[in-house]
């Protein structure tokens, strides 16, 4: 498919197209419209009303995250707009819509899916990321804070494997969020997280767990 709208109009008009085709490496006409950005296609497709569309590719992305993955707005708009879309869909990562569009710091499209009313901001992947942790270590203040303005977030959640540290096996430690932001040096995220209430944990770097018996570390 190469955006040609009017070979995509005539084929569907002939009903000899599977329009909810998933095999292998082979996209459905939506999911492959959606992830290249043919809005137009898009449009045709949905106007047929016939496709599954929340169906996935072999990796469990829908077309909207597909859509949202390549920051392609005015997509996610009209697959938002049907109403049958699973906004909190995860992919076999765990990823959600939402964790993408915060994850490349797609403000507009962080905007869309929040106004839907029913997107689930606290939502984990499979390392125990949350779409705020994401945000918050790539740098991406004005996403942080439009999560932030949800007022849903949940200040306390921690990662489960990420830079998790194996005592003996039995202990690991979980990076907050705005330890993930100080990691890559986001000042301006972390002044942020401060003033939401977010607190700086004393053993900030896990320290006291690898050393427990060492004191006044500097």
């Amino acid at each position: 498919m190469h955006g040609h709208e009017e070979v995509v109009r005539l084929l569907l008009a002939r009903g000899k197209v599977d329009i909810d085709i998933y095999e292998d490496d082979i996209w459905s006409p939506l999911a492959w419209a959606a992830r290249h950005g043919f809005e137009s296609i898009v449009r045709l497709v949905l106007d047929m009303g016939q496709m599954d569309i929340n169906s996935k590719d072999k990796d469990g992305s829908t077309s909207l995250a597909m859509a949202i993955q390549y920051g392609y707005k005015e997509i996610v708009r009209l697959l938002l707009a049907t109403g049958e879309v699973d906004i909190n869909t995860k992919d076999k990562d765990g990823w959600t819509p939402l964790a993408f569009a915060a994850g490349n710091g797609y403000e507009d499209i962080v905007q869309l899916l929040v106004d839907t009313g029913k997107v689930d901001v606290n939502t984990k992947d499979n390392l125990g990321w949350t779409p705020l942790a994401v945000a918050a270590y790539n740098g991406y203040e004005r996403v942080v804070g439009l999560l932030l303005d949800t007022r849903k977030v949940d200040i306390t959640s921690k990662d489960s494997t990420y830079g998790q540290i194996d005592l003996n096996e039995v202990n690991s430690y979980g990076y907050t969020t705005i330890q993930l932001a100080h990691f890559n040096n986001h000042e301006d995220v972390e002044s942020l997280l401060v003033e939401w209430g977010f607190c700086i944990p004393d053993d900030f770097y896990g320290l006291e767990n690898l050393f427990p018996s060492v004191e006044n570390l500097s």
